[in-house]
């Protein structure tokens, strides 16, 4: 019978680029996400999945979508990364009852993470850490000398819902300075990368476990050194989605309700058909050079436009393709903005 496994990682310190395999975004929440095992906080009807899908044991094979299917959402604040785990698997496992004793074994997540992304060995170090999150809550890693739990590290709710299990953790994130008992955790920012990989420990009840999944492409020769060496992670990037649009949906009129000022819009922040810029103001007026960019770089929009007054701009992104792009305004009054936009 089928297990659908939900996890959700909360993390203090994290990054993406959506740009190449292994990298990834986390989008910033208002909100604070509530750890309760439920995951239905706005942020994540805001977030896209990734997959989690690559095989590095046995490297490169097929695993059966019954036994394990994954992906996962990232999400920050100023003091936790959150992390999204959703996986189909047939049977969880723990058979150790000593949480350090091959924790590797058993049925886990594992969150790579390495604060300042700056790659390197890290194993008897704390460069960089490799959290192997257990079903009966404990997290364990390598640490200078021997391996050790970090309970301390995460907050941990998980629950249990018919054939449905959800597991929310709020992670602290260090920098290579972390010194046990004396942990000060960072901060995140907009804009801050980190390295991160995410991988996934399967075990169907065997001496070992049967496959290993992980979040980015590895050589055969990496597929199992991820716990080792941080310069083979991919990379996580801070994003604020949250800008200063409106709450509207994707009719115009709506932001006739809005009263703050002499203002330019851009909203919705997640659609489908199209976009709208406006202001609330009657003494508005200025030439708008408008570019609609992907994560990568890549121009999919790029126009220059009059607003005056209380109107509205409609531009269709109806062809765009599904994803996550930022929305340039460069008014010749000389300022400019940016705007987080999905599209889905």
């Amino acid at each position: 019978m089928k297990h659908i496994i939900t996890i959700v990682l909360l993390l203090v310190s994290f990054t993406t680029i959506f740009a190449q395999d292994g990298d990834f975004v986390a989008l910033k929440t208002i909100k604070p996400i509530t750890i309760d095992g439920i995951a239905n906080d706005s942020i994540w009807n805001k977030q896209e999945w990734n997959s989690l899908d690559y095989v590095w044991i046995p490297y490169n094979t097929a695993v059966s979508a019954e036994d394990f299917t994954g992906r996962f959402k990232l999400a920050w604040d100023s003091s936790f990364l959150y992390l999204l785990v959703e996986a189909i698997d047939d049977s969880l496992y723990d058979g150790h009852a000593v949480p350090t004793d091959n924790y590797w074994n058993d049925d886990c997540v594992e969150v790579f993470l390495d604060e300042d992304h700056s790659g390197g060995i890290h194993q008897n170090s704390f460069n960089a850490f490799a959290y192997h999150v257990s079903t009966l809550s404990d997290v364990v890693d390598f640490g200078i000398s021997s391996t050790d739990t970090f309970n301390s590290h995460i907050n941990v709710k998980w629950l249990k819902n018919d054939n449905t299990y959800t597991w929310e953790l709020a992670i602290k994130i260090f920098d290579d300075s972390f010194i046990h008992n004396k942990d000060v955790p960072v901060k995140l920012t907009k804009g801050k990368v980190m390295g991160f990989s995410l991988a996934y420990c399967d075990n169907d009840g065997s001496p070992e476990r049967e496959n290993f999944i992980g979040s980015k492409f590895q050589t055969e020769a990496n597929s199992n050194r991820s716990y080792i060496d941080a310069s083979i992670f991919g990379s996580v990037t801070l994003v604020d989605s949250s800008g200063s649009e409106p709450d509207t949906t994707e009719n115009p009129d709506a932001i006739q309700n809005v009263k703050n000022g002499n203002k330019l819009f851009v909203y919705p922040s997640v659609c489908k058909k199209n976009i709208y810029l406006t202001t609330n103001s009657s003494n508005y007026s200025s030439e708008l050079n408008i570019t609609i960019l992907d994560l990568k770089g890549i121009t999919y929009y790029s126009e220059r436009q009059f607003l005056a007054g209380e109107k509205t701009i409609n531009i269709s992104i109806s062809d765009f393709p599904v994803g996550l792009y930022n929305v340039l305004v460069q008014s010749d009054q000389g300022t400019s903005q940016t705007r987080f936009l999905k599209i889905e």
